[in-house]
């Protein structure tokens, strides 16, 4: 099982919707960099090359759940 961390969890939500960095830090309160620094940190952890894959593979662990 993948382990990830709750500010992960919710920009990867975000990342599944299309949003960008910005709006997702935005709507966390957090920098547009931190936005950034868990997406990837997200990406390396699903073994996605991209956002879109990282939405996408964090979305079929919801549907499996």
């Amino acid at each position: 099982m993948i382990e990830l961390s709750e500010r992960e969890i919710q920009v990867l939500e975000r990342l599944a919707k299309g949003e960008r960095d910005k709006k997702i830090a935005d709507e966390l309160g957090i920098s547009p960099r931190s936005a950034q620094h868990r997406a990837d940190s997200a990406l390396a952890k699903l073994g996605a090359e991209t956002r879109f894959q990282a939405g996408f593979l964090y979305g079929q662990m919801i549907i499996k759940d």
